[in-house]
């Protein structure tokens, strides 16, 4: 379970949602990538080498407690503009 800080970066990144009402993986203009919004330009190869697939939620939730751990809540546009 994600810690509660991150539950609420990811209610104001996705809406909390991994997918369109559709069933596609949300990716945003700037190909931030799921539920957590991961950047893929940034964190694609990181990843990868950890065996970890952004397009799915769980392995999506995983890489943002790796980003998490190791930097906080720093890496989310909504934590950077202050809106959790």
């Amino acid at each position: 379970k994600l810690p509660l800080q991150l539950q609420k970066i990811s209610l104001c990144e996705s809406g909390g949602q991994h997918e369109t009402a559709r069933g596609k993986v949300i990716v945003s203009r700037t190909k931030d990538v799921g539920i957590m919004q991961i950047n893929l330009k940034a964190h694609r190869k990181t990843a990868e080498a950890m065996n970890l697939d952004l397009f799915d939620a769980n392995d999506n939730m995983k890489f943002a407690m790796f980003l998490y751990n190791k930097f906080g809540p720093a890496p989310w546009v909504c934590w950077q503009r202050k809106l959790v």
